[in-house]
């Protein structure tokens, strides 16, 4: 065990890599139960980033959740580097600011309760009760209450914005990570400015079919468009950290993989 609960529905953990964090003691998900089994969560993209973030380097974090990647990247990036967090979640925003906080991070973190979209506007925002993770712009459906029989959503109202109007005001980002459950498409599209000008280095982002629902189709077709007219790339992670290179076929022919690593 690596962690114990101290009050206020609230597990502290003690990540592999270092720092401290909270995580929530009700949550049925992945981060609370991985952290306190292993100290690490999404241990491939751990370590890519643990390799390749340096000191100085500005990152964006899109769904940050409780922060577990908005801290470890606040570690590594250093005090001349930039941390950037999106959480639309009131819940994970609390942890979130206690996390940052709590890990001296304060001074090189922004964080932002807002959800990434494609434009800046107001949201219908569906909060899991017990699966912090499962947060998501769409609206659950059938097939999500077969895997979480037990769970209740909230519908809530949040604000939007994009990422190409945090990328205009830094001007250059080495990093954007988006897990955002079924919205990234959308996050794509409010980032084709950046992308096109080349103002981000590497773009990491979840590839899950259930949650991209009916935009599952129109992701490939711009991800397609970005490859053929301006030469990205396409990647998934190992274990230990390392990219290896993947089609667009090949990629859209897994159902689900948590980190693709897109670079210019």
């Amino acid at each position: 065990m690596r962690g114990f609960y101290v009050g206020r529905d609230r597990m502290l953990t003690f990540p592999q890599w270092g720092g401290r964090l909270y995580a929530h003691a009700h949550d049925q998900g992945l981060i609370m139960s991985q952290l306190m089994q292993d100290g690490v969560f999404e241990v491939g993209l751990t370590n890519f980033l643990i390799k390749n973030l340096k000191p100085g380097n500005t990152f964006i974090d899109a769904g940050a959740n409780i922060g577990y990647f908005t801290v470890l990247s606040g570690i590594l990036v250093g005090e001349k580097g930039k941390v950037i967090a999106f959480e639309p979640s009131e819940e994970n925003l609390h942890v979130l600011k206690d996390n940052v906080g709590m890990n001296m991070l304060n001074p090189r973190t922004e964080i932002h309760n807002k959800a990434i979209y494609s434009e800046n506007t107001t949201l219908k925002f569906y909060v899991s009760e017990k699966w912090a993770g499962t947060n998501s712009i769409n609206q659950h459906d059938e097939e999500y209450f077969k895997y979480f029989a037990n769970d209740t959503i909230t519908e809530v109202e949040v604000q939007s914005t994009t990422l190409d109007e945090t990328v205009k005001r830094i001007g250059k980002v080495d990093f954007i990570k988006i897990d955002i459950e079924g919205a990234e498409y959308h996050a794509f599209l409010g980032m084709m400015e950046s992308l096109i000008e080349r103002r981000v280095s590497s773009i990491i982002f979840e590839l899950n079919q259930r949650m991209l629902g009916d935009y599952w189709d129109e992701l490939k077709v711009l991800l397609n468009a970005l490859q053929e007219k301006y030469g990205y790339t396409f990647h998934t992670v190992d274990d230990d950290g390392l990219l290896n290179q993947i089609s667009l076929p090949q990629l859209f022919s897994n159902a689900f993989i948590d980190a693709v690593i897109m670079t210019a």
